[in-house]
């Protein structure tokens, strides 16, 4: 009796310690056209776990950031830390009134966001992370992901979105950037192609953005030659 009893306590055990492995990606919560590329993404790393479900929800700001860091650290096979040491650059761990995630201090560090209300002098800025996310700002802030890894980002050629004048001027540069790299699509697949820059940006969207880059296709700025 006590080696059943015992038997089951084990079998309890390994199914309480495998249900969160088995449980952390339950792609079918994305649409059909997204769940290859974020499996692929999940087993690549660099999706953080608590949005490895709800696809279809819109993405927040912080949750973006967290995202873009990790694909970083993915690509560069370093942390973050190490990144910003070897960069030279520093924390300000008062760069913004409404967070310290370190995730998105480090984002701002590395230039790939800049707040709702930038800092200024020694006055923090506006970060809000919980906000939602728009078309064009993902736009923005990959390019901006992308020249963190050394890529030029300085003359994409103009996109082919017939919508693109109602872009904001800020992120036209953006747009034809990721387009330009097949980074994102429009919400269209046939001419005329349709951008939507304010329309909202998923966590399914967020996730294929990044797994769409191709690092060995962009054009990376020429480093310095160091003495020695």
């Amino acid at each position: 009796m006590k080696k059943r009893i015992l038997t089951a306590a084990i079998i309890m055990t390994l199914l309480l310690t495998l249900a969160p492995a088995a449980l952390a990606a339950p792609v079918d919560t994305a649409d059909g056209w997204a769940r290859d590329r974020i499996t692929a993404a999940i087993e690549e790393g660099f999706v953080p776990e608590d949005i490895q479900d709800n696809y279809k929800n819109v993405i927040t700001r912080e949750e973006f950031c967290r995202m873009a860091v990790k694909w970083i650290e993915y690509i560069i096979e370093k942390s973050i830390g190490e990144i910003l040491t070897e960069e030279g650059l520093t924390i300000n761990q008062n760069a913004f009134y409404d967070t310290t995630n370190q995730d998105i201090l480090a984002a701002f560090t590395l230039g790939i966001i800049t707040g709702e209300i930038a800092p200024s002098g020694e006055t923090p800025g506006v970060f809000n992370p919980g906000g939602n996310f728009t078309r064009q700002q993902a736009a923005v802030m990959v390019m901006n992901t992308c020249k963190a890894i050394g890529a030029d980002v300085s003359s994409p050629p103009t996109a082919d979105f017939a919508d693109l004048n109602l872009a904001a001027a800020w992120a036209r540069h953006g747009i034809n950037y990721a387009r330009a790299n097949g980074i994102m699509a429009g919400i269209t697949t046939s001419p005329p192609y349709i951008f939507s820059p304010n329309g909202t940006f998923t966590r399914q969207d967020s996730i294929v953005l990044f797994y769409n880059i191709d690092p060995g296709k962009l054009m990376i700025e020429p480093q310095e030659p160091t003495e020695g």
